[in-house]
């Protein structure tokens, strides 16, 4: 693939699955055209769904041993100097079988207003920076 060839660049929890996040970082930053967008979806580690990843046989999120914080991921954004647009922290259910959960638009409302730490995934958009130059003329 070509340098500064793209408009967009999703990863949805690739990250979480990948043993070399950095690596894919990197790549997306090449690609990205100038003022192109990344869209990163995370488990969180410290989310519902990420603390059950240290309860022995529990297995959620499955496969999932490489987890990386919001805070973690924008400090990586930043070295790349990408612009952090903004976070959004989403699915506030418990990690029980879906029919054991009451899964409704207002549970995720209620959710984000008092416990948003605890929110399961989050979803971060970043923009890649341009550095014009001048050219100084002589006289």
């Amino acid at each position: 693939m070509q340098d500064d060839s793209i408009d967009v660049v999703i990863l949805p929890h690739s990250l979480d699955y990948s043993d070399r996040p950095h690596a894919i970082l990197r790549e997306v930053h090449r690609v990205l055209r100038p003022n192109g967008q990344l869209i990163v979806l995370g488990f969180r580690p410290g989310g519902l769904w990420g603390l059950r990843r240290l309860v022995q046989g529990a297995g959620m999120p499955p496969g999932a041993f490489h987890l990386i914080s919001e805070k973690r991921l924008r400090d990586w954004l930043k070295l790349l100097d990408m612009r952090i647009q903004s976070t959004q922290r989403y699915f506030f259910r418990w990690p029980l079988p879906r029919r054991k959960v009451n899964a409704t638009q207002k549970w995720e409302q209620v959710g984000q207003a008092l416990w948003p730490e605890l929110a399961a995934c989050y979803m971060l958009t970043a923009q890649k920076r341009v550095s014009t130059l001048t050219p100084v003329r002589p006289r």
